[in-house]
Formats: structure tokens, sequence, C-alpha cells
């Protein structure tokens, strides 16, 4: 079974993508399923064995203390970590910028989507896929995922 986490603060969202996913077979979505928002993804810091994440990149902070914590730093942050440094991570975001897309690439997301697209079931679909897809070229090589 592969182990998701999703990061959204739109509950309506998050619930459907989490159906989307575990819907193409052997997925669970990890952690009481998911977060609301960077700052409680990191509090939690339940990370251990994941297969991916998918994140939104502008979920809310908690307090005011934590408004400039959102998926961006989020993303910094994991990468710099060894445990994370090749966990694929799908990034999602509202608004279809190409040098948001660029950035989040470049900061180290494996894909980024939009999620007002009305296409985002397919593209979500597609992206996770590709990352099973991927995941099983690496176990047959015997190329094991970083703990």
């Amino acid at each position: 079974m592969k182990k998701i986490l999703m990061i959204e603060d739109n509950d309506t969202l998050r619930k459907l993508l989490g159906t989307v996913v575990e819907g193409l077979g052997g997925i669970t979505v990890y952690g009481e399923e998911t977060c609301q928002s960077a700052w409680e993804a990191i509090c939690r810091g339940e990370y251990r064995n994941l297969d991916f994440i998918i994140m939104d990149i502008y979920t809310p902070g908690v307090t005011e203390e934590q408004k400039e914590f959102n998926g961006k730093v989020l993303l910094k942050r994991m990468r710099e970590k060894e445990g994370f440094k090749t966990i694929p991570i799908i990034t999602m975001s509202s608004w279809p910028e190409t040098s948001l897309e660029q950035e989040l690439l470049w900061l180290g997301a494996s894909s980024h989507i939009e999620k007002a697209s009305s296409l985002i079931v397919d593209n979500l679909s597609l992206e996770v896929r590709k990352i099973l897809a991927n995941n099983s070229i690496r176990q047959k090589a015997g190329i094991r995922k970083q703990e």
C-alpha cells in the first residue's frame, strides 16, 4: 500500500482529491488523512515512509505569526531534510503562473498542477500515475527510497 500526505486547506477539495487518488488503487491518504496547512504539516511531523506528497502552495497559517509559513516555505524546508530529498512532491495552486511553476520546480517540486483547471482530477491522476510508475521502475532496479 502506497502512503501519501495531502496538504490542502479546502475541506471539499481535500476530500475529492483524496478520493480520486485512493481510487487509483493501492494508495492510502495518510495522517488523519490530511493536513489543512503547511504549519500543521510541520508540527505533526508524520513523514516516515511516505511515498509522495500532494500539497497546496497557498495554505493559510493558523495564527498571525504563521501567516508567512506557506507551502513554498514548507517545500523548501522539506527538500533541505535528508529524508525528503527523494520523496516526490506534487504542488497545487489556484493561479496559473508560469513563473510560480518554475519557482516551485526550482525549490524541489516534482510537478505542479493548477487547482482552478477543470482538468484538476485528470491532471492529478496523471501525475500520481507517473510517480507510481517511476517508483515501480526504481524498485525493480533496486533503488530504495530514503527513509
